[in-house]
């Protein structure tokens, strides 16, 4: 029997490392893998945190750096642990999980938003917001029942416990103004408790006090179970949560005679209050200390990270994050993100750091020695500090698409304003090239030539390229181009991606001549490896081709968005940026080679049948090689058209596998053929959607 097991554990082990490989094999996202157009409800517990928000419910393993979101994917906004049972509240209703939030039942449901969640001796107590009801639960949040409904179409927006006292903040409405209500037998029964005419937008109770965080009053305390209420603190400020780690108190709040959010920290049951630097842009809705990290959850931006108690702070990339540029520095990795300045990475690109950079959209970086340049929508950005801090430099009034380091010489792109030229850092721009309509999108050096690439405009005869042999004293444009926005090279020839065209343009006369490289989308990025060529398009993600051009194939395993905006090689790897779903990497080894399964020589040449078959999106074609040969496996509909390469090129002997990804084709018949040396073979397949 102890045989059987080990043999076991030994087969269970192979297996998982089989997997674990496989699944190393497609684009890996590289976010922190948490939503940041969210608001984060924070909770601690056996060395996890948890984070509520309207993705649903998210854990991290590793104090708040990456997040793995759980079963539970419907709105929730709130989460509490009462005994082994985690409760989490939302828009989507109320859910109870009993193993650390691996999977969720269903406790009560409706769209009618749960606001806040409070324990009293063995039962829970929910505030619905928008119907205006209490809810309360007697077995760990498996049953609800009504115990409050407000009949004057009152939300209830706040709701704590003290003792055997349930308190409850009602707004106001037009048929009576709002109120705090209290229970003190299990919400048979309701009354008032003061603070009549105040609105209440949190409530908490801790170290025996009750808080109540008004709209505009600051707030008010009781330490007499609602008998009678203080105010305490933070007069003429809005309270907008009131929470607490332990015995510390923290209030997210705003003076009412500013726009700015704050947030302050008390260790002494609100006698002094210390404020927290956070930036004072967006409210704190929730604050949690895991391993001396302090974790903030963000309104609509996410969670915050700070070591030193509150002075410095670290937010992670979202998941949502469009990045729209990448650049590789002399030690450090950055990424420009629509809206939201520039992450840095100084670990391969794992974990993405945001700079203290303002809340702007990306269009390039580049850098020239010791300075940073980064073009957004507003003007020119550098550093001198490696990309941590950046100020405003040039062309405040204008949008910076294109700044390039050639040669030592600063080019950048100004919309509708033209092109210019620094060869002192940045510190002076000379003019260079201006028409009416100009936008420069890119530059690009080869040999003695400067290529601008520009947006096309007919109505001003504006062309998509143009280049300079004088180094940009004057320009020609290049005749049959749409608006450039990146080209790239490899030994053989030059690409261009260009604006409002199926596929790239290609020269193989260093920029003299182009052609058409037709695809079925549009692409805006072009990176170059060897002899392979890759694409990111705007609507089938990112493409492959290992003719030049010729023929292309979609690599998206892993893949979530479509939409593909920046792309950077660094050693051994690539990133992929797209406008939605973040930032993704994966090995060009992987991503470039067909799958070798076995060296073992085969006895002859095969191919084999696709599996599986029917399939939807994808499926996998196995062949084997008796010899070394050069081989061609091609797909094809059923009119002979050619759809895709899936191989051409030399391998050794042996058995290998490719994948055929379908997703950007109809359901219907394929055929799929293997060409090499004396050897030729056709197999059929089905796609079906």
């Amino acid at each position: 029997m102890k045989k059987f097991i080990v043999i076991l554990v030994a087969i269970v082990s192979l297996w998982a490392s089989l997997f674990v490989l496989k699944s190393e094999a497609q684009w890996v996202s590289v976010t922190s893998g948490i939503s940041g157009n969210s608001s984060p409800f924070l909770l601690s517990s056996n060395g996890k945190i948890y984070a509520a928000n309207s993705g649903g419910v998210y854990i991290s393993t590793n104090n708040g750096i990456k997040w793995q979101r759980t079963s539970l994917t419907a709105g929730t906004g709130v989460i509490l642990k009462k005994d082994s049972c985690l409760l989490a509240g939302g828009s989507g209703g109320l859910f109870v999980s009993t193993n650390e939030g691996l999977t969720w039942s269903t406790g009560y449901g409706g769209n009618m938003g749960i606001r806040a969640l409070t324990v009293s001796g063995t039962e829970i107590y929910a505030a619905q917001l928008y119907a205006g009801i209490i809810l309360k639960s007697t077995n760990n949040g498996f049953n609800w029942s009504t115990v409050y409904s407000a009949s004057n179409s009152s939300f209830v927006t706040a709701i704590t416990a003290k003792d055997n006292y349930i308190f409850a903040a009602t707004s106001g409405s037009m048929f009576g103004p709002p109120k705090v209500i209290v229970s003190t037998n299990n919400g048979s029964n309701w009354n008032s408790a003061g603070l009549d005419s105040l609105s209440i937008n949190s409530m908490n109770t801790i170290n025996g006090i009750i808080y109540a965080g008004t709209n505009s009053k600051g707030i008010y305390t009781s330490t007499n179970n609602g008998i009678n209420w203080t105010n305490s603190s933070f007069q003429n400020y809005e309270i907008s949560y009131i929470m607490n780690v332990g015995n510390e108190i923290f209030v997210s709040c705003r003076p009412l005679a500013s726009g700015n959010c704050e947030l302050y920290k008390s260790t002494n049951n609100g006698v002094n209050w210390v404020a927290v630097n956070t930036g004072g842009v967006l409210r704190t809705v929730s604050v949690s200390i895991i391993n001396n990290i302090t974790v903030l959850g963000i309104e609509s931006n996410g969670v915050y990270l700070s070591s030193d108690n509150g002075i410095n702070w670290q937010h992670y990339m979202p998941t949502e994050a469009g990045v729209t540029a990448l650049y590789k520095g002399s030690a450090r990795l950055f990424a420009g993100v629509t809206n939201d300045g520039i992450y840095y990475s100084d670990d391969g690109g794992l974990n993405w750091i945001q700079s203290k950079f303002a809340h702007l959209s990306i269009h390039e970086i580049t850098s020239n020695g010791n300075i940073l340049y980064a073009g957004t929508t507003a003007g020119l950005w550098t550093s001198t500090d490696n990309g941590v801090n950046w100020t405003q430099s040039a062309f405040s009034s204008y949008g910076v698409y294109a700044i390039s380091n050639l040669n030592s010489t600063m080019y950048t792109g100004v919309a509708y304003s033209g092109i210019y030229k620094s060869t002192n850092n940045g510190l002076n721009w000379m003019p260079m090239y201006n028409r009416t309509g100009c936008v420069p999108y890119s530059f690009y050096q080869k040999g003695s030539r400067i290529f601008a690439g520009m947006f096309m405009d007919g109505h001003f005869f504006l062309t998509g390229l143009y280049f300079s042999t004088n180094d940009g004293i004057s320009w020609d444009s290049v005749q049959g181009l749409n608006s450039v926005h990146q080209i790239k090279e490899n030994a053989n020839y030059m690409f261009a991606s260009c604006s409002w065209i199926n596929g790239i343009m290609r020269s193989g006369n260093n920029g003299v001549n182009w052609n058409l490289m037709p695809m079925n989308t549009r692409v805006y990025r072009i990176e170059v490896s060897g002899n392979y060529v890759f694409a990111g398009s705007d609507t089938y993600g990112i493409y492959m081709s290992t003719d030049n051009g010729e023929t292309w194939r979609t690599k998206n395993e892993g893949f979530s968005g479509t939409n593909v905006r920046s792309m950077l090689i660094d050693g051994s790897t690539i990133f992929a940026g797209e406008i939605d779903q973040g930032l993704y990497k994966r090995s060009i080894t992987d991503i470039t080679s067909v799958n070798n399964l076995s060296t073992e020589i085969p006895s002859a040449y095969s191919l084999g049948q696709n599996y599986p078959n029917p399939f939807n999106p994808s499926t996998v074609i196995s062949f084997q090689l008796s010899v070394v040969s050069d081989v061609s496996l091609m797909v094809y509909d059923v009119q002979g058209r050619e759809v895709q390469t899936l191989v051409n090129e030399r391998l050794n002997a042996g058995t290998y596998e490719v994948r055929f990804d379908g997703s950007m084709l109809t359901s219907g018949v394929y055929f799929y053929k293997m060409v090499t040396e004396g050897y030729s073979e056709t197999k059929r397949m089905v796609l079906i959607k």
